[in-house]
Order: structure tokens, then C-alpha cells, then sequence
């Protein structure tokens, strides 16, 4: 791997292992949508009612649609996956 590839990943993972645990149930808007043509799909258009987890990444977001449980496995996964890039980016290479 490639080393200025390796800060850039741990910085990905820990900006996605930091994704806040909410606790209570999160807020939704169903957005507006103007025109002649009807949506066929509305849940599409559901966004966050607060404005801080509606600035997250696309991958923050996900985290949080997913649920506790799914969350917790993922940010288990994603942080043990953080150790190996760590411990290989500190690796001289082979």
C-alpha cells in the first residue's frame, strides 16, 4: 500500500468510527419536491430534521440509517480494519 495512501485511510475510518450514537430516535423531513411529475419512490426524499447530522458524509449517514446494533458491528469492523492499516503502513515495505 502505498504510504500517503495510509493517513488518508485511518482518517476516512476515523471520521466514520466517530459518527455520533443517537439516543433517541432520529428526526426526518420528507423534502418538497415541485412539478408536474409525482414521485414513485417518496422515501427517497426523507432528509435529517437536524442540520448538523444532515451535513454528514454520505457514509456518516449510512452509519446512522442502519440502526444500533448494525452500527456497533460496523464500527467494530471498521476500527479492527483501521488497526491493520496502521500496522501495515508502519511496516517498511516487503
Amino acid at each position: 500500500m502505498p504510504a500517503l495512501l495510509v493517513p488518508a485511510k485511518r482518517g476516512l475510518l476515523d471520521r466514520l468510527t466517530a459518527v455520533p450514537e443517537p439516543t433517541e430516535p432520529l428526526a426526518l423531513t420528507l423534502t418538497d419536491v415541485k412539478g408536474e411529475v409525482p414521485s414513485s419512490q417518496p422515501w427517497l426524499r426523507y432528509e435529517f430534521a437536524d442540520p448538523e447530522l444532515h451535513q454528514l458524509s454520505s457514509g456518516q449517514k449510512i452509519l446512522l440509517r442502519v440502526g444500533k446494533a448494525h452500527r456497533q458491528a460496523l464500527k467494530a469492523k471498521l476500527a479492527e480494519v483501521r488497526t491493520l492499516i496502521a500496522r501495515r503502513g508502519s511496516s517498511p515495505p516487503s
